[in-house]
């Protein structure tokens, strides 16, 4: 989208004749009859952030689609001149502000002939606007980081469009996940530490099905629920219950804190000699008392 003039915009469409007869039923010098104005036209939030998708329903003898928009209601500073083709049916703008409200106006073309623009339709760009009941919620300073192998915790899915809660994946924060059942053009998010007592939420947060909250108190119990929005809000959702992520201690080992096991007292061990011992066997040496004394001969008389 390029920043352009209103003025320029609708010239560019339709020529001057057009500026002068608003019905515009044709233009001179374009073969044909012009579009009528373009009907049933919404303005969205997202499905992104810094997003708003327009919607429009079938229109005869519209061959492109022209989009004027601004910040401050008519006072259009953006557009383009072709949005679309003769099946187009949606066109999402994108680069918005998050959170900032714009004002639209559609008109439908045919070659060089165009309808006057539609009545004027607004939308919140995605990424929402924050909506507090009561004070906010300030998160615990976060000294250390999760472990890796830290439990998920998860609850749901509830109700029909199965809406879980998951802890994570960052310290403080809760990770929604839903089903569209309803055709849901947008949703607003509520939660609060009871549940049916909502004190904070987001309105607008796009036609997504997944959310992460964050700025949650860690370890803390929260209640959360979503409100489909077709035009209007549909329902709220019954309530899921989420844990926002908390920090996990981590203790690092050191030689010094580990405890080494100690020989029980009353175990003597048994004393190793430097030198071997040769064992001889009994059989292969006689005693001392065994072995015959030998008498010495007397010498004969008269010798």
């Amino acid at each position: 989208m390029r920043k352009i003039s209103f003025l320029i915009l609708i010239i560019s469409l339709a020529g001057a004749g057009t500026l002068l007869n608003p019905k515009a039923v044709k233009a001179e010098g374009c073969n044909g009859t012009a579009p009528s104005v373009p009907t049933k036209v919404s303005a969205v939030s997202g499905p992104s952030g810094g997003e708003v998708t327009i919607f429009w329903d079938a229109l005869s003898f519209a061959n492109r689609y022209a989009l004027a928009y601004g910040t401050v209601s008519n006072k259009y500073i953006y557009g383009a001149d072709n949005i679309g083709g003769e099946q187009a049916r949606s066109y999402t703008v994108k680069s918005l502000q998050p959170g900032v409200k714009y004002y639209f106006r559609l008109a439908a073309a045919k070659d060089c002939a165009s309808s006057p623009f539609t009545s004027e339709i607004s939308a919140v760009a995605g990424g929402g606007a924050v909506v507090q009941a009561s004070a906010p919620i300030v998160s615990k300073p976060v000294t250390q980081v999760g472990s890796p192998s830290q439990p998920v915790v998860s609850s749901g899915p509830i109700g029909k469009t199965k809406l879980s809660a998951t802890s994570g994946p960052r310290v403080g924060e809760v990770t929604l996940t839903w089903q569209n059942v309803d055709n849901a053009q947008d949703y607003h998010l509520v939660y609060g530490h009871s549940a049916g007592k909502y004190q904070y939420g987001a309105l607008n947060i796009g036609r997504v099905n997944k959310f992460i909250v964050g700025k949650l108190t860690p370890g803390a119990t929260y209640y959360f629920a979503i409100i489909p929005i077709l035009g209007q809000p549909l329902y709220t959702t019954d309530p899921v219950m989420g844990v926002a992520s908390a920090p996990v201690e981590v203790v690092q080992t050191t030689p010094e804190n580990l405890i080494q096991p100690k020989t029980p007292e009353s175990v003597t061990q048994p004393e190793v000699s430097s030198s071997p011992t040769v064992v001889v066997p009994t059989e292969a040496v006689s005693s001392p008392s065994s072995v015959p004394e030998v008498e010495t001969p007397t010498p004969a008389a008269g010798l």
